[in-house]
């Protein structure tokens, strides 16, 4: 109603914000919608370092011949998924290994990585977060070009 007070949490990718609002007109025709005051303060997080997309990227690590699925990338970093239980603990740095495909080149990629999370899901997959160390130009130019292109293709794969 007109004058109630409302909290807004939103989430842009990257960076999330909550702030106080006051309704200041309610609209019913032609479309549904409120009207609200300017918030006084704005809090803001950063959550991500880079824009995140879904992805399935069949990968290899060095510590095993596990086959490793890419299920979510960014320039910084990963989540990794494998269907067995390799031991992987917090901390620990691997090479991983993957292929890109930018418009119609493949890329081999070989980063260094650190595992900076570990989950199990229902189905018994073993999700991985990890960061991507001491990344060069190319990297980085090949990891970038690869996620501008996929949310060119289809903005709804940004996580």
């Amino acid at each position: 109603m007109e004058g109630d007070q409302m909290q807004v949490n939103f989430f842009n990718g990257k960076n999330a914000f909550r702030f106080r609002v006051f309704v200041d007109y309610v609209i019913k025709h032609p479309f549904k919608c409120l009207c609200l005051s300017f918030p006084r303060q704005i809090k803001g997080q950063t959550i991500r370092k880079s824009r995140r997309i879904r992805t399935e990227i069949k990968a290899r690590a060095n510590v095993t011949d596990a086959q490793i699925l890419i299920t979510n990338l960014s320039i910084s970093g990963a989540q990794i998924t494998l269907q067995d239980d390799f031991g992987l603990k917090l901390n620990e740095k691997l090479e991983l290994s993957f292929e890109l495909q930018c418009e119609d080149k493949n890329i081999n990629i070989l980063l260094n990585i650190n595992i900076k999370s570990s989950n199990i899901k229902s189905n018994l997959l073993f999700l991985y977060g990890v960061e991507f160390a001491n990344l060069n130009a190319e990297q980085v130019f090949a990891l970038r070009s690869f996620v501008h292109q996929e949310i060119v293709k289809d903005p709804s794969v940004v996580i």
